[in-house]
Parts: structure tokens; sequence; C-alpha cells
């Protein structure tokens, strides 16, 4: 790949604009579809072939592009003002966002003092309405955009208001880079409370003309692009062989009960299933043919048994099979002679599905410590996936979070065929807490993943709260429904145990569960109360 330094660079550009007719260096790099925005190094300038082919045909033309103008402006300014690479942390993918657009405008305001009267340039690019119509939470971030390049809460917005005051703060006391990350934390904290949902994927800074602030931050995809302007080296576009795998997902669809009208409500839920496929028995429900997926009954396996045929006239005759032998004789057929049926008692296969609770409160940090709560289920879940692996008892993992009926996410981690590998464990640490907590569906649905593998299913549900979610403004609602549950599963012959996290609201938690299935959790107490369950899983899976 052919490389500049990026400031000669920049400042060939103005030249070019002031004098349409000088050449200017143009530097070209294969991007996939989904990086196609400039990208800042301290070595020189990254730019996808579609914004290089743009940037050579204004400049040979006779006019002056104010979005050019905007976007060389705006990257001189990450270079002389910004500080690189700055570690990420814990910081999640909003919070980035929203620091890196602190830091848009805190060094745009600052190129202003260097070149005079850009700043207007940069205010043009902002329209009010094209903000609004962006969609999602990225019209929030492109609010507090337009709200702090023009100093004032331009759409009345209480959060915008908010994050334009703690924005002139941060400057005032002179804070810096600093003093922008803790502001944009506590920000983005706030627009998941509103439950916004921000996908980093799918996200492109706004406006246009903004870099994609690869530059602030030590992620792979800055180390790359850095490398790839140190190497001179053209860069491919990425293979599938590079692609990760596409994961496959399943709905179903599952009852609902509700106390206040004692009825239970048809193929009310809906879940989303994800990650590992489940084992084979389950119907993949398409969403033109929409229907329950109800619980399979296993009644008929409660003497946990068959019959078998065989040929001894000692055991029990079974007369359909009798009947069929006679007319096959009469027909001069080869008859089956196995025409008595002998009971035998099948050998009971058990297992433990650990179902965690994802949902938002689980990022609460446990009181006086750095310890999240979502922190203490990654850890119980070592210690038990460990005493399941060294006692050879069969176990899965799944994680749940809801966002009202319609959408209950639910992530198979781990089945109970494959084996506990250091590539899982890793993967669980990386798992991340989101929305609400819409348990009876989960609960369903892992009596359906259970009872295709096993006779003697267990589901031990990690939680530190009682249900909830945004569309059930009943707060007696979902609990009684996750009540019902429970009771179903017990019927069908899985049991359903608690490992609950914190001392609050226990009282419905043993209602939900049972007191004698329900075990409390202190966080300086985890060890503790993982044994106790131990103990429970023993008298219940021989």
């Amino acid at each position: 790949m052919d490389t500049v330094i990026a400031d000669k660079w920049l400042e060939s550009v103005f030249r070019g604009l002031q004098h349409p007719d000088q050449g200017l260096p143009v530097v070209s790099v294969a991007r996939s579809p989904q990086q196609q925005r400039l990208a800042i190094t301290p070595f020189g300038l990254s730019l996808p072939h579609s914004l290089s082919q743009q940037l050579s045909g204004v400049l040979q033309g006779d006019y002056q592009p104010v979005d050019l103008l905007c976007m060389v402006a705006h990257a001189k300014a990450h270079l002389k003002h910004s500080a690189f690479f700055q570690p990420v942390g814990k910081f999640k993918h909003l919070s980035l966002a929203l620091i890196s657009l602190l830091e848009d405008e805190r060094v745009e305001r600052l190129i202003n003092d260097d070149i005079e009267g850009i700043g207007a340039v940069f205010t043009s690019r902002m329209d009010t309405e094209q903000a609004l119509g962006i969609g999602g939470v990225e019209t929030q971030l492109a609010k507090m955009s337009v709200c702090l390049n023009r100093r004032h809460n331009v759409y009345e917005d209480y959060w915008c208001g908010k994050a334009l005051d703690m924005y002139e703060q941060a400057l005032s006391n002179g804070g810096g880079f600093a003093a922008l990350r803790e502001a944009g934390s506590i920000l983005a904290n706030d627009l998941g409370q509103m439950r916004y949902r921000f996908d980093h994927t799918k996200y492109a800074v706004w406006p246009a003309y903004r870099d994609d602030n690869s530059i602030l931050w030590t992620d792979a995809a800055a180390e790359q692009k850095v490398q790839e302007t140190i190497s001179h080296s053209r860069s491919s576009s990425v293979s599938e062989e590079d692609l990760p795998p596409k994961e496959e997902k399943l709905i179903f669809y599952y009852d609902e009960w509700n106390a206040h009208t004692q009825n239970l409500n048809k193929a009310f839920v809906t879940v989303n299933h994800s990650g590992l496929l489940p084992a084979s028995g389950l119907e993949r429900v398409p969403l033109r043919d929409a229907h329950t997926a109800y619980l399979k009954s296993r009644r008929k396996r409660a003497m946990r048994g068959e019959f078998k045929l065989s040929v001894d006239s000692s055991e029990q005759l079974w007369l359909d099979k009798a009947i069929e032998r006679n007319i096959d004789l009469r027909c001069h057929i080869s008859p089956n002679e196995n025409i008595f049926q002998q009971w035998q008692r099948q050998q009971l296969s058990a297992g433990v599905m650990v179902l965690i609770d994802a949902s938002e409160s689980a990022n609460d940090r446990i009181a006086g410590s750095f310890t999240s709560i979502l922190d203490l289920e990654k850890k119980a879940i070592t210690y038990l996936a460990d005493f399941f692996q060294s006692s050879r008892i069969p176990f899965a993992i799944s994680s749940f979070h809801s966002n009202t009926k319609d959408d209950v996410s639910i992530t198979l981690h781990k089945d109970f065929v494959s084996p506990w590998s250091d590539t899982q464990r890793k993967a669980l640490q990386g798992l991340q807490a989101h929305y609400s907590t819409r348990l009876g569906a989960a609960l369903r649905h892992m009596n359906s993943l259970c009872s295709n593998r096993l006779q003697q299913p267990m589901v031990l549900v990690l939680t530190d709260g009682v249900p909830s979610d945004v569309d059930c403004p009943d707060e007696n609602y979902l609990w009684q429904d996750s009540q019902f549950a429970v009771a179903q599963l017990k019927e069908e012959g899985t049991s359903v145990m608690c490992l609950k996290i914190g001392a609050s609201q226990a009282k419905i938690c043993q209602q939900i569960f049972g007191v004698s299935q329900t075990v409390f959790c202190e966080a300086d107490k985890i060890e503790l109360a993982i044994r106790n369950v131990l103990k429970k899983i023993r008298k219940t899976i021989p």
C-alpha cells in the first residue's frame, strides 16, 4: 500500500482546495464493506478505495467540496490534539462510541483556533433534521453532537442537556480526555437504562466527514490499520475463511400464565434461540408457520421403562401382534413371531442445565466492591463446570435476557455432548448482560432442550432478582408465571433449583422455586453456597 506522512498530506490537501490544478497524493486501501471510513494513524492515512476515488475526483474538479474540507480538518485536529491508543479497559462499545464523539467535539473546537472559521464549516455539516432521521440510539448520539457543536440544547432533550452540561463542566475543569472518559461512561449508562440497543458492527459515526475513531483506542482494528500503513503492503478484503462462523437462529413459541385471569395464553412469548444448535428432536418453527412449541408430555414415561417384544411365551401376550400374526398366516406371509411383550426398566440418564440470568441488573456492583453480579455468576459457572466434569455428570450452559414478550433471547453456550473446553471458558467470560428477565419462557425452553437428551433433567438457575420486563407493569405477573412454569416442569419430570445471589426479594424466589430448592449466596460466601447447591444436586442425581 502507498503511504504518506499524514500531516504533510493534510497540508497538501488544504493547498489543493485553494488551487484545484495542483496534483495531490492519494492513499488507497482495499477495505471490507463494513470499513468504508477514513482511518487515521500516526504514520499516515488509510482510505478505502471508494473514498479515495471520490477524493481524486473532487480534487481534479473546479469546486471546493465542503465535506472534504471538514474531513481533512477533523483529521488534522486529531493528529494535533488527541492522545492516541487509550486503553479500552472494561468500556462497552456504546461507551467507546460516546466518548469518541465527545473527543471529536473537543478537538474540533481546538482546531478552530488554528484554522480560522472552520468551526462554522463543521456546524454547516450538522443538519438538525438529518440527525433526527437516523434512528435508534444513533439518533441520540447525533442529537448530542449537534447540541455540543451549537453549545445549547437544540432539541430540548433532557439527556442531551445533561450531556452538554457534563461536557462543558469537564472542559472548564481542565480535565481533558480523562474527564471526557468519565462523563461518557455515565452518559452511556443512562442510554442503557433507557433501553437503547447499540450494534457496534453496524454503527457509523455521524456526520459523515468524521473518521472511525480507531486511533483513539487500543483494539485489534486500530493496530491492524497502523500496521497496514507501516508495512507498505496493500491489504486484501476479508475472505470468507476469516469471517466468524454463522450462527443459526431458531424461533420458538411458548405459553405464559396469567394468574389474574387464571388463563394460559397460548403461544404468547417468542423465544429466539442462538449459539449452539439444540439437540435433535426440537422442531424449528419458521415465522410463517407460527405455532406453539408445547412442552412434550412425559407422563407415559413416568415408570421410566418401555415394552419390548419377544418370543418368550412366559411373558404377556400382545393381542394386536397375535392377530397380525394370524392374518399373515392366512395370507401365506411369513409372520412376526414376536407376539409377547416384556416390560424393561430403562437406565436413567441424568444431567444439569445451568441457566444464567444475563439481564441488565447483573451489571450491578456488589456493595463495597468492584465485583458485579455477573462476575459472581461467571465464577459460579467455573466451580460448577469443574465439579460436573470431574463427577462425569452431563451438563449444559445457557444464558438469557428479554426485551418484551416478543424477544426472549436465549444462547446455548455448551450442550450436553460437547466437552468443557478452554474456548468455552473464555467465551463465557466475555458474556454481557442486557435488558430484562422473563424467566418463565426461559424455563420452558430449557425443558424443551433437556427433554430430548435426558430422562432425569435438572435446571439450575443463577439469578440476582425476580422476573421483570418493560411490557409488564404488574410486578407480580412474571414471577407468578415463573412459579407456574416451575410447577409445569416438575410435573413433566424436570427438577428446578435456584442459586440466588443476594438476599433481596428472597421470599419471592422461595415462592417461585420452593424453600428447599433455593440457595442464597452473598458475595463473600460464593464457595459455601455452591457447596450447598452441589449437595442438593447429589441428592437429586445419584
